[in-house]
């Protein structure tokens, strides 16, 4: 493709995103997404003209006293008609939380709070002189320039273990999740926290620690795998992605606690300096464990496996209903039909498999290369070592940090619906990319005081714009554009390439601030210009959809190819096809009641 094309092309989707064309361009340029939002008001126009028609043959059916069979085949005609019109009002309804999807987001909540923890945990006690007095090999505060380069290789292979186990954690889930469920995955994922947090805390030579991380890091990592795609298959749309960013803030919670546990523990010069902030990672495995007992089996999986009764039971468990409720029978026909058709889709392949499960991996694995693992685990020891601020400024400073990421991984819990996923990710992107160009040339060796001071302000601009774009949101995507049969194999294979990744930066970090200093952030500048180039071009916006919906959006063998206007899906979509029929029924009734008039 010549060079001016896509430079054309870029521009006009950045031109897109930054200043929205009117409404009326919209409705022609975005036909898939307001052929649902628009159906909503023409369904109410249908229903009010359907009300007046039924009221005003029942008006003259009134004044005809010689009709009297008539007229009882008329009300009988009436009620049908006004019970189709009740049931279009009740699909305009915006579902709403059920204690069993609070207990579902708990469940989740609570894993991505363990997580949060044991980074910062993680963070703080490398610094701890209780701890390096105790591992002295993973010592690079107070270490020799012979021995510095060891020292860091052992620090960042310790730190890193723990990313590998989540790798693993994150890999079995293709084979075991679909297989045992959803739900018996969960409680062996609290188990294994249990033992990781067991070992880790009765640590006392390094293979000890590290044995508990990796375990620790394998129930963690299964979480991160299945809990996204267990609220995907049991949210509705509208609450989706609200419902998935509220585990970002529960991780962003972890690590701001983390860093307080930090603070509060720096006095203390015992074992206990370490051993009590990482026991305390037992109270959330435990909660892992049990909040589960409250949680449904996936309905979508249930269907898979044609369990079809036990999905209606769950589908309306989860939805607070009734199971034989018109709404319950009418969304499980909806999501069997939806299967069915990915069932036959799957006996070749799902429209766009590989190019859908690429674009998976690629948000999932930019989420851990935009450098956000570099300031996680190693903030407090950069800036005692590189910034040179006190043991104790560096710690607050921590604390400060996470306490920031808390603050916008919250925000962006009603943000996600309002500007969907792809321009968030695409102002992180960036934001993230310009955050480390400053620190490159703010940290560099010969750097003034006032230049490291200055230096902290952009550590706090990317700890404030991670979580608006990336955090969970990559999670999220990978969930909703990934096939019903290949879902749990494409999020997982994602999430374990995510740690896999993770554990890449952990190792090398220490290493490339031994050998290469403040140039290493030259790297994470150009991972994050990469994301932002990408995924304006090639990811599509997920805002809305239901996951039936976005499986039909890749049946266009045109649609998200570069050229011109690729971000246009065209097609009708299940929830317009069923508001057409519930008309055409309202209109017939009114039809049968007209002639019999």
């Amino acid at each position: 493709m010549p060079i001016r094309t896509l430079l054309s092309i870029m521009f006009k989707q950045l031109k897109d995103c930054i200043f929205p064309r009117n409404h009326q361009s919209k409705l022609e340029d975005e036909d898939f997404r307001e052929s649902i939002v628009s159906d909503k008001p023409a369904a109410n126009k249908i229903k009010d003209k359907c009300i007046s028609s039924v009221r005003s043959v029942e008006s003259s059916v009134s004044t005809r006293s010689n009709a009297s069979s008539s007229s009882n085949r008329l009300d009988c005609n009436k009620e049908t008609a006004l019970e189709e019109v009740e049931s279009v009002d009740d699909e305009d309804d915006i579902p709403k939380f059920t204690h069993i999807m609070v207990a579902a987001i708990a469940a989740a909540s609570v894993n991505y709070a363990m997580h949060g923890y044991n980074n910062l945990v993680t963070n703080g006690i490398l610094a701890s002189g209780a701890f390096l007095k105790q591992f002295p090999s993973i010592d690079t505060l107070h270490t020799t320039p012979e021995t510095a380069f060891t020292h860091s290789r052992m620090q960042g292979l310790t730190v890193g273990v723990y990313q590998l186990g989540c790798a693993l954690g994150a890999i079995l889930c293709c084979f075991l999740s679909d297989h045992f469920g959803r739900k018996p995955l969960i409680h062996v994922i609290g188990f294994l926290n249990i033992v990781g947090v067991v070992l880790q805390t009765s640590a006392f030579n390094i293979g000890h620690l590290m044995a508990g991380r990796i375990i620790t890091g394998i129930g963690v990592g299964a979480g991160h795998a299945t809990f996204p795609l267990y609220l995907a298959e049991c949210i509705p749309s509208e609450l989706r992605g609200k419902s998935v960013l509220c585990c970002a803030s529960a991780s962003s919670a972890g690590n701001f606690i983390g860093a307080v546990m930090g603070v509060a523990f720096y006095f203390v010069h015992t074992t206990a300096q370490w051993r009590t902030p990482l026991g305390l990672e037992l109270i959330l495995s435990v909660l892992t464990f049990v909040l589960p007992f409250w949680c449904p089996e996936s309905p979508r999986l249930l269907i898979r496996k044609r369990k079809f009764d036990a999905a209606c039971y769950n589908y309306a468990k989860i939805s607070g209903e009734k199971a034989d409720s018109n709404h319950v029978r009418q969304e499980m026909k909806k999501l069997e039909l939806a299967m069915e058709a990915a069932g036959d889709q799957s006996q070749e392949h799902p429209p766009r498999l590989k190019y859908r499960f690429l674009l998976a991996i690629f948000i999932q694995c930019m989420a851990t290369l935009s450098g956000i693992d570099t300031i996680t685990f190693f903030s407090t020891q950069t800036f005692e070592r590189q910034l040179h601020f006190s043991q104790l400024s560096s710690r607050f400073f921590t604390m400060g940090l996470q306490g920031f990421q808390w603050i916008f991984s919250t925000l962006v819990i009603f943000l996600i619906d309002s500007f969907g996923r792809r321009k968030l990710v695409m102002g992180c992107s960036i934001s993230m990319a310009c955050a480390m160009a400053s620190l490159c040339g703010l940290t560099w060796q010969g750097a003034t005081e006032s230049m490291f001071k200055g230096a902290i302000l952009f550590y706090f601009i990317i700890m404030c714009v991670y979580p608006l774009g990336y955090n969970l949101v990559p999670s999220l995507i990978a969930a909703e554009l990934s096939p019903a049969t290949y879902r749990h194999k494409i999020t997982a294979v994602a999430m374990s390439l995510h740690f896999c990744f993770g554990f890449m930066i952990t190792m090398i970090t220490p290493i490339a601030f031994e050998s290469i200093h403040s140039r290493y952030y030259f790297v994470f500048l150009a991972t994050n210009m990469s994301a932002f180039i990408i995924v304006m071009l090639l990811f599509p916006e997920t805002k809305g959809f239901a996951l039936e919906d976005i499986e039909q959006m890749f049946l266009n063998k045109k649609y998200l190819a570069i050229g011109p206007d690729p971000l246009k899906p065209r097609h009708i979509s299940i929830e317009k096809e069923i508001i057409q029929k519930r008309n055409d029924i309202l209109l017939q009734s009114i039809q049968s009641l007209s002639s019999a008039r």
